[in-house]
């Protein structure tokens, strides 16, 4: 073999492997391009629906209601309905299993498609009692007279 043969199949050996490796990193490439996310949410429901929800002190909209949200753990939520009761509490929004640190590379960059984390908060909102005013300062009228009437007896 000639020496400029010689070139040419070592420079044609050279051409592929680099066509190679640029097909990997190309693949690769496309792998993390493809790879998939987490769609957190917070679904909030009450019965009878229409309630202004708060999470975190922030207005989030009115029942039923859907919400994304970046952050696992407790909540503040509070539900106001005209005529109901209002409802202060809290909620948490668990960590799943695939986004503990190590494995959330795995589901927000490899895997293909979306994750839905979805919670779902349900409330039941209890008509309020409406107290009538009138009635409620006579009887404190009533009280207050007894009473001054009693210290005049002793």
């Amino acid at each position: 073999m000639k020496c400029s043969e010689s070139v040419n199949v070592d420079m044609r050996i050279k051409t592929r492997k680099i066509r190679d490796i640029s097909a990997v990193m190309l693949g690769v490439w496309a792998l993390l391009c493809l790879g998939g996310c987490v769609e957190r949410l917070i679904t909030v429901n009450s019965e009878p629906a229409g309630a202004l929800v708060w999470l975190n002190g922030e207005e989030a909209g009115l029942t039923p209601m859907t919400v994304r949200f970046q952050e696992y753990g407790e909540y503040e939520v509070i539900l106001r309905k005209a005529g109901y009761d209002t409802i202060r509490t809290t909620r948490m929004a668990e960590t799943p299993i695939y986004q503990w640190p190590g494995l959330d590379l795995i589901s927000e960059c490899l895997l293909p498609g979306t994750l839905v984390d979805e919670h779902l908060w349900e409330f039941e909102l209890s008509a309020s009692v409406e107290t009538e005013v009138e009635p409620l300062i006579e009887r404190a009228g009533q009280l207050r007279n007894e009473a001054v009437s009693q210290d005049l007896v002793q």
